[in-house]
């Protein structure tokens, strides 16, 4: 299931563009609205703790301060969550220079062509399918090795090196797990001071642990449940709907 957020305060074009969303993608596509791109960040992230796959925005929005207030969501958004793909919609070509800023994924002039937005939504989500399939970088006793990301099934700390478990073997190697937190993608889950879990392989879990596909369990801290349990049940969701 792919997420997708359209934000434009005339609601005209909104239930437009959902309506082509619709009839192309169907059933594949959640999509939520919103009149206002920063009131819409906030408030989905106060909701679900994670961040929509693309955002459709226009980049001006009436501020009190004048300011291009979907370009300046835009870029707040990404310094947070990168995965996400944003595509840009105006009506005045005057900020069109302004957009990469915020280092979108398309732009898009009104009024909008169905053509142009299926285009940009395609290239949307073959970026967020590459993501999804990249290797990470790892150094091995002074080798450099590169790790398909999706064989990863959990990583835990031991001591000072880190031993990271694969579908076919293990490796240890000398990194802090908060280093590599950075480098891996959202559907890592850190459920505990000392692991970093792939959601796509639990089967299942309680309070105090995660239960993975493999009857391997890791633990679940008391202070990381809630915001566990909420990351697991909307992966889980995502999954049995993609």
């Amino acid at each position: 299931m792919i997420k997708i957020a359209l934000c434009d305060d005339e609601k005209n074009i909104v239930s437009y563009l959902e309506k082509l969303i619709e009839e192309r993608y169907g059933e594949g596509f959640s999509v939520i609205t919103a009149d206002n791109t920063e009131n819409f960040i906030v408030q989905w992230k106060e909701a679900h703790g994670n961040m929509v796959d693309i955002l459709i925005t226009d980049i001006q929005f009436e501020t009190a301060d004048g300011q291009q207030s979907g370009i300046v969501a835009a870029k707040k958004l990404q310094e947070e969550f990168p995965k996400t793909q944003v595509i840009f919609m105006t009506g005045h070509l005057e900020y069109a220079t302004e957009i990469f800023e915020a280092s979108p994924a398309y732009f898009l002039l009104k009024p909008i062509e169905k053509e142009h937005l299926y285009k940009a939504i395609d290239k949307s989500v073959l970026k967020l399918q590459s993501e999804r399939k990249k290797s990470i970088q790892i150094e091995l006793k002074g080798t450099i090795e590169k790790i398909p990301v999706n064989e990863i099934l959990y990583i835990e700390n031991k001591g000072r090196n880190l031993l990271v478990h694969m579908k076919e073997t293990a490796k240890s190697l000398h990194m802090k797990i908060g280093e590599m937190e950075e480098k891996l993608p959202p559907y890592f889950l850190r459920p505990h001071q000392s692991y970093l879990v792939n959601m796509d392989y639990i089967r299942e879990f309680n309070r105090k642990e995660l239960i993975l596909q493999n009857d391997v369990k890791i633990p679940i801290s008391r202070t990381k449940y809630p915001v566990a349990k909420e990351k697991i049940l909307l992966h889980f969701n995502e999954h049995s709907e993609s």
